[in-house]
């Protein structure tokens, strides 16, 4: 009722509540029909994507995460983004060498806190993505609006950085920290 179709379950807090979290929060996201991007089940070998359709245009979702506050992801259940840098950008190839999707949109949970500017690995890491052939980037977790800007790949394509979309909804003191860039 919302009007969201998918949400990424891949950030830094993901662990809060250990393995056993995550395998609830996909129970109740499968009951409610509702997609989701990226985490799997503990024993799960299920692809590192998401595919939703609107109409007949499909997008592949992939999201990561740059840190999990100290836990360890003992059964493969997310990605992350700089450690498993090849393991996307392998998905993102596939997906698009066996035509499975018409996008494909990279969602990271990356970058400092705070921070107006990317870091340079924010950067890096986003262009690649983007050169192994995804569409988009759309980074979150800093909780403030970072820049966006058009990328021509290596293949020439034009396409989208958005390197943190600021907060959705907070309950923070600063104006900067209650921004977003959502539509």
């Amino acid at each position: 009722k919302t009007g969201f179709d998918i949400v990424s379950t891949a950030n830094n807090h993901t662990f809060d509540r250990g393995s056993i979290g995550i395998d609830k929060t996909i129970d109740a996201l499968k009951a409610r029909e509702f997609s989701f991007a990226w985490t799997r089940k503990k024993g799960d070998q299920s692809p590192l994507y998401t595919i939703t359709s609107i109409k007949d245009f499909r997008i592949a979702w992939i999201a990561c995460s740059e840190a999990l506050n100290g836990f360890k992801d003992t059964y493969s259940q997310i990605l992350l983004c700089f450690n498993q840098s090849e393991e996307i950008i392998k998905s993102i190839k596939e997906i698009k060498n066996k035509n499975l999707a018409d996008a494909v949109i990279v969602l990271p949970h990356w970058g400092v806190e705070y921070e107006h500017t990317p870091t340079n690995l924010q950067k890096k890491y986003a262009r690649l993505f983007l050169d192994a052939g995804a569409a988009a980037v759309m980074g979150n977790h800093p909780h403030v609006i970072q820049p966006v800007e058009k990328y021509i790949t290596q293949d020439q394509r034009e396409t989208f950085i958005s390197y943190s979309l600021g907060n959705f909804l907070a309950f923070l003191r600063y104006i900067d920290r209650k921004a977003s860039a959502f539509i």
